[in-house]
């Protein structure tokens, strides 16, 4: 490349005839088409503000200089490799950019000025767009920066041969439509002048621009950047990763770009360090049940769980866990031996769980709602010796046949109560297992995630330490056993002190009873995650009678909080108090901690918060280095929580538990959680996304590869593949919903698309067999072959592009239109919640993809509209809206109401506009 071949005054164009120039420009037009043919890169630079639909621009500048020491190096660099301070300061520009984004694929436009050549000032540029080039860069982070810098002298080189096409019309011909909320064709802008007078003028408008003036002593690094988009500060650091940056290049050219240096000492030291001081004692040696033991002595006559009609004492539960302890004890269990759970919520529940923990063991819960296949892999994995449950749960889920020893607690407890009641020996240690919890696997089979004592000792006193739980306190317990928050509600709130108040499982779903138990059994403290407290405040705000003022305490954890939930709790309990909590099953179910004060209007959503008492949170790169403060990474978790690894699983436990470079403690490990995160400024995590196919579907954790792997082995399927969608569109902490984009086998293909139609019954009928109920697509999609990337790999965001707008799924059934007012309301209500059109008599609720909060929120509405009852077994006995609309009808004969007339008013009035509404309500109150 000629040397300050960007600063040559561009050669210029004959304008006596159109049709010349338009030939002249077409061998350019043409580089830049080949240049640009593939789907653009749309740089996605962390910013501290959400982006508005229309781009708004506000300009600020900060400025970094660079010693005369650095120029002298940078001069001398350049020479050595026989380029330009030009392309060096481009490359290293795009080394940051890749280190802040880890995009691989980038645009940066260049700004080739006039001025070192002429001496003019770079205002009186003939025409700032025809002096605008686009360097496209594929960066290797693993490959060393000199690689990159010879890339970067080949692209400015060639780019700057085509430079004759103004930006304008690059735009026109090969992007008419484009995203108005971004600059076109780049994010991001390089500029260099040797003019040290230089008033740099972008008039692009990018998100951020690298302008750098070369004086006679020194190297002035303008940031400009949109203030709509980036706080001052975060450009203040940014200079600073780009000098660091730089001085590393000049420094260590052959090191991998991953590995060049970025952040300064003293942010190493925050970030790894004093964001991570987080030691507070505990007792380290203590189980579960001993904290539970130690509330025991205290008050033996306090209530600790109460069910129903029902409760036990601390003393009642205490008895008859010991009697069961020295049952299982006869059997020959111990120390980290698993013992299955399968029952239905109830006093027996607790008894056994307390049970194993005293007799040494650990517990695996096993949900009998699972199909019986997942529960048979369970008992496969696990080898279980015993198996405890009930003799309804035996009769009803078909366990009788299951190859271990089964405990009826109910009608098998006289032979339990044979046994002391008093403590049990054991040698189990805080070292030992409390249990093994299995979460979806990306595999196809789940996998079970192992947890001991002390990490959950920790995270419970941690917990009621912080928020005083105490004596008084009362929780009321709705989440899965085979869910970890679970586990609190067991556990810590009894070594509170506290009363744990179980919904049965009838109602687990049901926001009227939760109401009803927090009214009447004064609950203080709530604990979910965030779908299930926005049922019960959707509720409240329906029955406006029905508030839980003794609420005091929320904890909120294993999913995205919509940034409006906590001012809509509050504004039903004022003095509440709203947690955000973070982690993962396999450090002990929470590992950040967040109180929710006030939510910010600029949130996207809320944050992660800083880690919990002797628990350690790393935002790494890939190579594992620390990232500094608002560049995404992945989340590390490390400390007391973190479990022992898989069951079963040593690989995937290997992969997944690595060692801890940052703690200095021999054998100290730290769990890759998957997630994409960064730190505020503030300290607190900014969870992001996840960097994997891992999604959280009503706090279940879910690896969509399970589903894929599960639905390719139906004969009629070639293909899949299943993705998580939002179901309100762009909205942070909004619900997801399952799609699968599915290819059948060619012979239902040649048949289109009928013959394929009939099979998704089948297919989720088949899933249903192998799957929980939260992991089943809500709809399909078929497609005659997946859509492909570039490099072969199946081109997820084009999925989007067969979803059609708001259509039905494949069904079935036919469409039937509404055939009377009541089925007319009943559908578009339906057609809301499910954000599909159109919505016919014959469509089964659990066809359409309908779970268990689709549900609570029509039940939420028709109560809004029509005086009568309806509960979740309704939609199980009448599926289809057809039926539906009868049972609604029904309901309404049988409380004298005339739910005919009123959805008949209804239709009415929502075809009238509001000023003829307006008009009606005028005259109504004029006739008195």
């Amino acid at each position: 490349m000629t040397k300050n071949a960007h600063t040559k005054e561009p050669a210029t164009l004959r304008v006596s005839e159109p049709a010349q120039q338009a030939a002249a420009l077409q061998p350019h037009l043409h580089y830049w088409k080949m240049q640009l043919e593939d789907r653009l890169p749309v740089l996605d630079l962390p910013a501290d503000h959400t982006r508005s639909a229309a781009q708004e621009y506000r300009r600020q500048t900060h400025a970094q200089k660079l010693t005369s020491i650095q120029l002298a190096a940078l001069q001398s660099f350049a020479r050595e490799r026989e380029t330009d301070e030009f392309t060096v300061l481009l490359a290293a520009f795009q080394a940051l950019l890749w280190r802040y984004t880890g995009q691989d694929d980038l645009l940066v436009a260049a700004l080739f000025s006039l001025a070192a050549s002429n001496g003019a000032s770079p205002a009186k540029c003939s025409d700032g767009a025809a002096n605008v080039v686009i360097l496209r860069a594929a960066v290797n982070g693993s490959a060393p920066f000199h690689t990159l810098l010879a890339e970067c002298h080949r692209a400015a080189e060639e780019a700057y041969a085509h430079r004759q096409v103004r930006l304008e019309q690059l735009v026109e011909a090969l992007f008419p439509h484009r995203d108005l909320s971004r600059a076109p064709l780049f994010q991001v802008m390089f500029a260099f002048y040797e003019n040290e007078n230089a008033a740099p003028n972008f008039a692009d408008k990018p998100d951020c621009a690298l302008a750098v003036l070369k004086k006679s002593r020194e190297l002035e690094c303008q940031f400009i950047y949109n203030a709509e988009l980036f706080d001052a500060a975060t450009l203040a650091r940014m200079a600073g990763h780009y000098e660091a940056l730089l001085g590393g290049i000049l420094a260590s050219p052959n090191e991998a770009v991953s590995n060049l240096p970025m952040m300064t000492a003293e942010e190493y030291q925050q970030v790894v360090v004093e964001w991570n001081g987080t030691h507070v004692p505990f007792p380290d040696n203590a189980c579960l049940h001993e904290l539970f033991e130690a509330q025991v002595y205290a008050a033996p006559e306090a209530v600790a769980v109460v069910f129903n009609d029902e409760h036990l004492t601390y003393g009642e539960l205490n008895r008859r866990a010991n009697q069961l302890a020295h049952h299982l004890h006869g059997l020959g269990l111990g120390p980290d031996a698993l013992v299955g759970v399968c029952m239905e919520r109830s006093l027996e529940m607790v008894i056994g769980l307390y049970g194993i923990l005293k007799a040494g063991g650990a517990y695996v819960p096993m949900d009998p709602s699972y199909p019986p296949s997942r529960l048979a892999f369970m008992l496969e994995d696990t080898q279980v010796p015993v198996l405890l449950t009930t003799r309804a749960t035996m009769v009803n889920y078909q366990l009788s046949s299951v190859d271990c020893q089964l405990i009826c607690l109910d009608t098998d407890w006289q032979t339990i109560a044979r046994a002391r009641d008093d403590q049990t020996a054991n040698d189990a240690t805080a070292d030992h297992l409390a249990y093994v919890i299995y979460t979806s696997g990306s595999t196809g089979q789940p996998k079970g995630a192992v947890l001991n004592h002390r990490g959950r000792v920790n995270n419970f006193c941690d917990f009621n330490r912080r928020y005083e739980v105490k004596p008084g306190d009362r929780l009321l317990g709705i989440s899965s056993l085979s869910f970890d928050m679970s586990a609190y509600d067991t556990f810590g709130t009894l070594a509170a002190g506290g009363t744990l108040v179980l919904v049965e499982t009838a109602a687990i779903l049901e926001p009227s009873r939760w109401a009803e138990l927090m009214v009447d059994q004064q609950i203080t403290v709530w604990h979910s995650v965030p779908a299930l407290l926005e049922m019960l405040v959707d509720f409240c705000e329906y029955r406006k009678e029905l508030h839980p003022r003794a609420l005091r305490l929320a904890l909120l954890g294993g999913d995205w909080i919509p940034v409006s939930l906590p001012d809509r709790l509050k504004a039903q309990v004022t003095s509440v108090h709203v947690v955000s909590m973070g982690g993962a099953t396999e450090v002990s179910m929470d590992s950040t901690i967040y109180d929710i004060d006030e939510p910010s209007s600029g949130w996207k959503s809320i944050p992660y918060g800083v880690p919990m008492y002797n628990q350690l949170a790393y935002v790494l790169d890939a190579e594992l280095q620390p990232l500094p403060i608002g560049i995404p990474g992945e989340l590390h978790l490390g400390g007391i929580g973190v479990g022992r690894g898989y069951w079963n699983r040593p690989e995937l436990t290997a992969q997944k538990f690595i060692p801890n470079p940052f703690s200095g403690v021999p054998g100290d490990r730290m769990y890759k959680t998957g997630d994409l995160a960064r730190y505020r400024p503030n300290s607190n995590l900014e969870l992001l996304g996840r960097i994997d196919f891992q999604v959280k579907i009503r706090g279940f954790r879910i690896e969509l590869g399970e589903i894929t792997s599960a639905l390719t082995k139906h004969p009629a399927v070639k293909e899949a593949v299943v993705v998580a969608k939002d179901e309100k569109s762009g909205q942070v902490g909004a619900g997801k919903r399952l799609v699968a984009y599915v290819v059948p086998e060619a012979k239902y293909r040649s048949q289109q698309s009928q013959s394929a139609r009939q099979l998704v019954p089948e297919w989720r009928e088949y899933l249903q067999k192998c799957l929980p109920e939260y992991m089943v697509p809500t709809a399909f999609v078929l497609l005659e072959a997946l859509p492909l990337s570039p490099n072969g790999k199946i081109d997820r965001p084009a999925l989007s592009r067969y979803d059609g707008n708001h259509s039905r799924p494949e069904l079935s059934t036919p469409f039937v239109a509404p055939r009377h007012p009541v089925e007319e309301v009943v559908a578009q209500i339906w057609a809301g919640v499910f954000e599909l059109e159109p919505i016919g008599v014959l469509d089964n609720f659990f066809e359409l993809g309908g779970h268990s909060l689709m549900a609570t929120k029509i039940l939420a509405q028709l109560r809004d509209i029509f005086p009568v009852s309806l509960t979740m077994s309704d939609f199980w006995e009448a599926p289809a809206v057809g039926q539906f609309a009868e049972r609604l009808s029904a309901a309404g004969r049988a409380g004298q109401i005339d739910v005919v007339e009123i959805a008949r008013t209804l239709l009415q009035v929502n075809q009238l506009s509001d000023e003829q509404i307006a008009a009606l309500l005028a005259e109504k109150a004029t006739l008195g």
